[in-house]
């Protein structure tokens, strides 16, 4: 008897900056991941924007057929215009947290940013409130509840491409 060919599920690689974006991605894909795809967060380890983009752009370059890439940069340091037009071109979406991801995660929360707003700032802002360590998916768990994801998802349109690609 033959054996039954299983087909395999499409590959989302969802590359981030570093640790701590790598831990939120993998709370965002415990709630909208829907099982069409096989969604794979991981860390391009920071050094800025050239190492991200290219290690996104490697993940294009080696997966097979069905994967797809992304990924979640800060956008504190410009990002190389000849890296971004690769991405363009290579259909890899690149999305950006201000200065970095606590910027973003104070935009899902609504608090009010601190003046100046830069990574020290919006990580001092953050991190007392997570439940634990940042690179630690389940220290997001109880502020960045699906009620919350949803709602802000209609007025942060990086959050809502994050949740998107997802699904």
């Amino acid at each position: 008897m033959a054996r039954k060919i299983k087909k395999q599920k499409p590959v989302l690689i969802f590359v981030g900056e570093g640790s701590a974006e790598k831990a939120f991605l993998l709370h965002i894909r415990s709630l909208y991941a829907n099982g069409n795809k096989s969604v794979k967060p991981k860390s391009a380890g920071g050094k800025g924007p050239n190492n991200v983009i290219n290690d996104a752009l490697g993940e294009a370059r080696s997966g097979r057929g069905e994967t797809s890439v992304a990924a979640l940069l800060d956008l504190d340091i410009p990002w190389p215009p000849k890296l971004v037009a690769e991405a363009k071109k290579k259909d890899i979406p690149l999305i950006g947290s201000n200065p970095c991801l606590e910027g973003l995660l104070i935009q899902i929360l609504k608090l009010k940013k601190p003046t100046p707003l830069n990574n020290n700032t919006a990580k001092k802002l953050i991190h007392p409130k997570l439940d634990g360590s940042p690179t630690d998916k389940n220290s997001y768990a109880s502020l960045f509840t699906k009620e919350v994801l949803d709602e802000a998802a209609k007025v942060v349109p990086e959050l809502k491409a994050i949740i998107d690609i997802m699904q």
